[in-house]
């Protein structure tokens, strides 16, 4: 599981309630760039325009076909869709 098609399970912004990706709890992710600390990662929700985060902190990779990592002030969780 580096990049491919997963769907949101999870995502909180700790700063900023008008996040530009507020709304994207249950939607469908295209995943380019795999979330690895210290790096960007990049994502296309449902097709719309390409996202980049800000700086990976930490990536949780305990659960099989989970990805689920931080960012400075964002958590995303997303599950890969077979």
């Amino acid at each position: 599981m580096n990049t491919g098609i997963f769907k949101c399970i999870g995502f909180d912004n700790m700063n900023n309630p008008n996040h530009p990706t507020k709304d994207l709890l249950g939607k469908q992710v295209e995943l380019f760039i795999q979330p690895l600390a210290g790096k960007t990662t990049v994502f296309i929700v449902e097709g719309d325009t390409p996202i980049r985060t800000s700086t990976v902190q930490r990536v949780n990779l305990d659960k099989p076909k989970i990805l689920d990592f931080w960012t400075r002030n964002s958590h995303y969780v997303f599950e890969e869709v077979e």
